[in-house]
């Protein structure tokens, strides 16, 4: 999606002239090589790919040292979801031309795809440098450092996303999730009811606005709003990051029976959501199940020892 969106800005700006006269134009200038740029241009907004390629490709040939028919190839590989022959085009590309905001972020793109996050975070950076106005790599920018525990740098990039672009509402989801990490929870409430605002029966934004609330108003008619909002997110899409939620209200309320099976589907739809094993354990412990509540600590133990062996991070809560 994200490619697409960078592809419109691309080229919206860069032709005027209709398909059938581009294609004249390259027939007639076969060697001009700006000819065959806007004819492959104009092929990729058609969605005819291999021939845009192959006009790209040509234009290559004829002028190996500009940007944009690289560019163009970049495109249509991301496109074809072609990581590694995008990665290559665009490198070639930032390699001609290293002043192109847009194109470093397609090579972010490119790399955050064959999971190269470090160096995509690098792209990323670039394209912000290059255009501070670019709400699409903060956005991915922010996102990626998120992913790597860089959690203060992730939220100031979502921050200015959102900012730039406040009805860019998955960028507001993003950094509801980020706010929620750092424990801004008045930020981050106010993005997931933007959200709610324009799509009511968002299960994502109902579970996030659940997790504020039970945060920020602990009063039983609080509780009692954000496991409505929660339950409500379980009608519409079970995940298990709402069962959680679900079974952290229940536990608060001291509905420890109630929190069981919640938390124990929250597990089973992600294994890997330590958090859970944690708020399970702790719910067997208050109805007296000693055993149960030894065995699901031992099962969290054993993650936490597998993760730090393979060197991955736990999904905690969000």
């Amino acid at each position: 999606m994200i490619a697409a969106v960078g592809l419109r800005i691309w080229l919206n700006p860069r032709h005027t002239l209709n398909l059938s006269d581009l294609q004249t134009r390259a027939h007639v200038h076969p060697y001009n090589s700006n000819d065959l740029i806007a004819y492959g241009d104009a092929l990729l907004q058609a969605g005819k790919l291999d021939e845009a390629m192959n006009q790209f490709a040509a234009a290559c040939r004829l002028s190996p040292g500009t940007a944009s028919p690289f560019t163009g190839l970049g495109v249509v590989a991301l496109q074809e979801r072609k990581y590694l022959i995008a990665q290559a085009n665009l490198k070639q590309s930032v390699k001609n031309d290293p002043h192109n905001s847009l194109v470093w972020f397609l090579l972010g793109e490119a790399d955050s795809h064959l999971h190269k996050d470090q160096i995509a975070i690098k792209d990323y950076q670039q394209s912000v440098h290059l255009k501070p106005q670019n709400e699409a790599a903060w956005r991915q920018l922010g996102v990626l450092q998120t992913k790597r525990l860089l959690l203060a740098q992730g939220y100031q990039a979502l921050q200015k996303a959102v900012t730039l672009k406040p009805d860019d509402l998955q960028a507001q989801s993003d950094f509801g999730s980020s706010a929620l990490a750092q424990g801004q929870l008045t930020q981050a409430q106010q993005a997931y009811r933007k959200i709610l605002a324009s799509r009511p029966d968002d299960p994502e934004a109902l579970t996030g606005e659940a997790q504020t609330e039970m945060q920020l108003d602990t009063s039983p008619a609080g509780l009692k709003k954000a496991e409505i909002q929660v339950q409500k997110a379980l009608s519409l899409r079970p995940s298990s990051i709402s069962w959680l939620t679900l079974g952290n209200i229940l536990l608060i309320q001291r509905r420890y029976a109630q929190a069981i099976p919640a938390l124990t589907s929250a597990i089973a739809s992600d294994p890997k959501r330590t958090s859970a094993y944690i708020l399970l354990s702790q719910a067997y412990s208050a109805v007296g199940n000693q055993r149960m509540s030894l065995k699901v600590n031992a099962e969290y133990r054993n993650i936490e020892k597998n993760r730090f062996a393979h060197g991955n991070s736990p999904r905690m809560g969000r």
